[in-house]
């Protein structure tokens, strides 16, 4: 979610989440790091998809579909899954692996029953492996990327007592675990250092939002190409990127050249020549007037006078009257 109040037709809102209101975007990411892969601002309901087979069906086949046919494996909560969208991801030579919702067509009759803690269902229905397995609560998964033969994991858990207990995890479980995070490496790595910005324009953010996943994905490259010792943390390449990006450039210094440049134009203009001289409006924001902080002028809060104009050919903040006419007389 981007986070945005206003006025905008495809706003979302979604109480449940951190940010309630905003641009939805639906993305993509390798589950290893993080590298944000493919993405998918949300516009609303589209006129060509298929109603039947609903919103989540459509999302994962439009965003993975650059992926297919190359026996990928796929990773998603239970908001996109179903037994359908499983099937069809198989033809497609991709494999897929996510948490269910029980109220989903196709399922197992058996998967409504709530079970005891620790107790484990397995079903099988041709390529597609159906898990239900009772922890703090009931975790329903389906996937086409585990054998439903394999004997369960072993793994330790501290009790409350501090006592190490063996508990007995489902493939299905374990595999999902190990790499649902994909999305939320790159959320993480989105939150550190904001660049945003308060705008009335929602272009803005989505621009932001971009750019921020251009640094993430920047940052996970150099990551990966050097050596161990070598690797710098994220604060540290973004300031190399930051001093890259400017080049040398910067407004102090060259605020202070074109008031030098000016002041030693100053004494070669003679009320002669200072027809040629001609104010103009620029962009961007106000200066201090150099003709008032000559004299000692200042506002009543005794503050620099600050002026918008300046003259078109010196380069020098002045106002309006009289310093622009003081200024290259005198």
């Amino acid at each position: 979610m981007i986070s945005f109040k206003g006025r905008l037709s495809f706003r979302q809102y979604m109480p449940a989440k951190p940010t309630k209101y905003g641009i939805k975007v639906w993305l993509a990411a390798d589950a290893y790091n993080g590298f944000v892969l493919n993405h998918k601002v949300y516009l609303g309901k589209e006129h060509n998809a298929s109603p039947e087979n609903g919103l989540g069906y459509n999302v994962v086949t439009n965003i993975a579909q650059p992926f297919f046919g190359k026996n990928h494996h796929l990773f998603f909560d239970n908001f996109f899954s179903s037994p359908k969208l499983l099937d069809d991801l198989l033809t497609k030579k991709t494999y897929a692996c996510a948490t269910v919702r029980v109220n989903r067509k196709g399922l197992p009759p058996c998967f409504h029953r709530k079970l005891k803690k620790g107790e484990m269902l397995v079903r099988q229905k041709g390529n597609l492996v159906f898990t239900k397995w009772h922890d703090k609560r009931d975790v329903s998964i389906i996937s086409t990327n585990c054998d439903p033969l394999d004997p369960p994991k072993v793994v330790e858990r501290k009790a409350r007592g501090g006592e190490i207990v063996c508990v007995e995890k489902p493939n299905a479980v374990v595999l999902y675990n190990a790499h649902m995070g994909g999305v939320d490496r790159s959320d993480q790595l989105r939150s550190y250092y904001s660049v945003n910005r308060s705008s009335h324009k929602w272009y803005r953010y989505i621009f932001w939002f971009i750019f921020k996943v251009v640094l993430g994905n920047s940052f996970i490259v150099d990551k990966e190409k050097v050596n161990r010792s070598g690797r710098r943390t994220l604060c540290e390449f973004r300031m190399a990127l930051a001093q890259q990006l400017i080049a040398g450039f910067s407004s102090r210094s060259d605020q202070k050249k074109r008031s030098q440049r000016a002041l030693s134009l100053e004494g070669c203009i003679s009320p002669e020549n200072s027809a040629s001289h001609f104010i103009s409006r620029r962009e961007g924001r106000k200066r201090h007037c150099v003709q008032c902080k000559k004299d000692g002028r200042k506002t009543a809060i005794n503050c620099a006078k600050e002026t918008i104009y300046e003259c078109a050919q010196c380069g020098v903040a002045l106002c309006k009257e009289p310093c622009f006419v003081r200024f290259h007389i005198l």
